[in-house]
């Protein structure tokens, strides 16, 4: 069976479908209360739910608490007039490396509510998980991708990686992959990796 960890998941373009074929297993990561619910509900009505683990920590570069910022659940409407916005709740907390979304204009309208939520590496939600090997990672944490891969070991490689660069220095990412001995591309909004 494959393995996938997909953090950043809130309740739409997630790979629930890959649970569903019955081939894979694997690990959620969603944080924002409101659309980790949505996610658990629409999980529920899946084959092979037994495969999955929707994790409520947020994945970051240490153990602990950090700050989370949630939006408004703009679920109406069509793409170009904010569907996609219930997809940018992320860490607000100092440390965050990558571009603050949630700073620009139009898109500090959307905030609801901030709160404190468990953290952990992503080596500590694989020792957690017991995961041995990862078939696929998904990274889309709204600038916060930079955070992840610097605190992880490297000690798993996965196989596939997909990882939004919107708000991080794709040039910095690629170059990371690379040194870890992946075939990088990069398209508009995210960089493919290939071990």
């Amino acid at each position: 069976m494959k393995t996938f960890i997909e953090i950043g998941s809130c309740d739409f373009d997630t790979n629930l479908k890959l649970i569903e074929g019955g081939e894979w297993k694997g690990v959620m990561c969603e944080p924002a209360n409101k659309f980790r619910e949505n996610l658990i509900n629409l999980a529920k009505h899946i084959d092979n739910r037994e495969n999955l683990v929707i994790e409520s920590a947020a994945i970051s570069d240490f153990d602990g608490e950090t700050e989370f910022t949630e939006v408004m659940d703009t679920s109406s409407g069509s793409r170009e007039t904010g569907i996609w916005r219930r997809g940018i709740s992320s860490i607000t907390d100092a440390h965050h490396k990558g571009e603050r979304i949630l700073n620009l204009a139009d898109n500090s309208d959307y905030i609801d509510s901030v709160y404190s939520v468990e953290c952990m590496t992503l080596d500590s939600l694989i020792k957690k998980n017991d995961i041995t090997e990862i078939d696929y990672l998904k990274l889309d944490v709204e600038g916060h991708e930079t955070n992840i891969l610097d605190a992880y070991s490297w000690s798993i490689l996965p196989t596939f990686i997909k990882l939004e660069h919107a708000h991080i220095d794709d040039i910095y990412a690629r170059e990371l992959l690379e040194s870890h001995g992946y075939l990088v591309y990069v398209e508009s909004d995210d960089i493919y990796a290939i071990k």
